[in-house]
């Protein structure tokens, strides 16, 4: 599992994962019923052919993390980017409703 890391603004949200060795194309990120969710698959091979033998060595590993995203979030505002094995995705926040107080008083009937 990357190590994520979640920072929050009044303007946006900013979801760090540490995804190295993958590259972009090895990372899927999913936005369904107000749901992230960041995913990805790596294979890595090496072979080492000497003398009298070959050694082969595969190495093969999965990860999925999934986590709420605040009630009305643009999914299609949303952008990720890579660098240097870090994942940024960045969430454009729905500006805040202001909730009014209202007081009523019963009438007679």
């Amino acid at each position: 599992m990357p190590a994520i890391d979640v920072v929050r603004d009044q303007k946006r949200m900013v979801v760090r994962a540490d995804i190295p060795g993958l590259k972009p194309d090895e990372v899927k990120i999913e936005i369904e019923d107000n749901v992230l969710t960041v995913s990805g698959e790596h294979e890595e091979r090496k072979e080492v052919d000497e003398k009298h033998f070959v050694r082969r060595e595969r190495h093969y590993g999965s990860f999925s993390r999934s986590m709420d995203l605040p009630h009305g979030v643009d999914a299609k505002r949303i952008t990720a980017q890579t660098h240097n094995g870090l994942l940024e995705v960045t969430i454009p926040l729905p500006e805040e409703t202001k909730e009014e107080r209202v007081s009523l008083t019963p009438t007679a009937v």
